[in-house]
């Protein structure tokens, strides 16, 4: 399942923010030293992103994106910075 918004702030600056969820049952006997039978493991990302439109074919974006995953040594919550650049050619 996911969430998406994104939109305009000014001609020159805009922003996207995103976020996805995954649940994903282990019922197979095949996992099971890994995931207990009947275990359910809990993904999510959420990212969040300032565009800056340079010109008409250049954008910079900058954000950071925060994911966090139930694995089977325990939960982890991890906060990444990002930074891109894109240039195309029409």
């Amino acid at each position: 399942m996911a969430f998406s918004a994104e939109g305009m702030i000014q001609s020159w600056l805009s922003y996207h923010g995103k976020a996805e969820i995954y649940a994903c049952p282990f019922v197979s006997r095949a996992y099971k030293d890994e995931y207990p039978l009947g275990s359910q493991s809990f993904f999510s990302h959420v990212t969040a992103t300032a565009v800056w439109h340079l010109t008409g074919t250049a954008l910079l974006s900058t954000g950071c994106k925060l994911t966090y995953g139930n694995y089977p040594f325990g939960s982890q919550w991890h906060l990444m910075p990002t930074i891109d650049f894109l240039k195309w050619i029409e």
